[in-house]
C-alpha cells in the first residue's frame, strides 16, 4: 500500500491588532495590524537572521514568531506568503496533555499568557502596554478556552498556568521604565 499524508492548512498568514493584542490565523486585513508568519514554515536569508539576532530567547514556546515578524517590519523588511512552498510540522507536539486529548499542556496555557505581555513590554509605549494588560484575562480566558468548556473541568490543568504566565508577564511589562518605547534588544 501507498504511504499517503493527510494535510491541512493550518495557518496561511496572520495579523496582530497592536491597539488590543489580539491575532487572528488568517491573511491581513488593512492597515494598523502587524503581519507575522508562523515560526512552523519561516524561510530568511541568513544575513536578515543574524542582523535581527534570531528569535528572542525569552519568548520560549509561543510569540517569538509575532515578535521576530514585528521586528523585521520594523527594520523596513516585508512578510510575504510563499504559496509555492510546503511545510510538514507535526502542530501540537509542545501542545498535548497527557491526561486528554482536546486539552493542551500547562506550558503552552503559561507561555502563550506570559510571552503575550513580553512581546508588549517590548514593542509598545506606555499606552499600549496598559491596554493589552487590561486585556489580559480575556485573552487568558480565550486561551484556556481553545479546547472548550472541559478544560474548566481541571482548572490546575490550565487556568492556574494561564494565571501564573499573565502574572509573569504583567511583572515584565510592570519593570519597563515609563519613558521608553520598544525595548532594545540584548546584544
Amino acid at each position: 500500500t501507498a504511504l499517503g499524508w493527510q494535510s491541512a492548512l493550518v495557518i496561511d498568514g496572520a495579523e496582530l491588532d497592536p491597539r488590543t493584542g489580539r491575532t487572528a490565523s488568517r491573511r491581513p486585513s488593512g492597515p494598523g495590524t502587524v503581519l507575522w508568519l508562523t515560526g512552523a514554515c519561516l524561510a530568511m536569508s541568513v544575513s536578515a537572521w543574524r542582523r535581527l539576532d534570531g528569535f528572542d530567547d525569552e519568548l520560549f514556546l509561543y510569540w517569538e514568531d509575532v515578535e521576530l515578524s514585528w521586528r523585521w517590519q520594523q527594520e523596513g523588511g516585508r512578510l510575504a506568503i510563499a504559496d509555492d512552498l510546503v511545510c510538514v510540522h507535526d502542530q501540537g507536539g509542545t501542545q498535548r496533555s497527557d491526561d486528554d486529548d482536546r486539552a493542551k499542556s500547562p506550558l503552552y496555557y503559561y507561555y502563550n499568557c506570559r510571552n503575550r505581555l513580553l512581546v508588549a513590554a517590548r514593542h509598545l509605549d506606555g499606552r499600549g502596554r496598559l491596554a493589552w494588560a487590561l486585556r489580559s484575562p480575556a485573552h487568558a480566558r480565550r486561551v484556556v478556552l481553545r479546547g472548550g468548556r472541559r478544560q474548566l473541568l481541571r482548572p490546575w490543568r490550565n487556568v492556574l498556568p494561564a494565571t501564573r504566565g499573565t502574572v509573569s508577564g504583567l511583572r515584565a511589562l510592570l519593570s519597563v521604565p515609563r519613558a521608553s518605547g520598544p525595548r532594545p534588544r540584548r546584544p
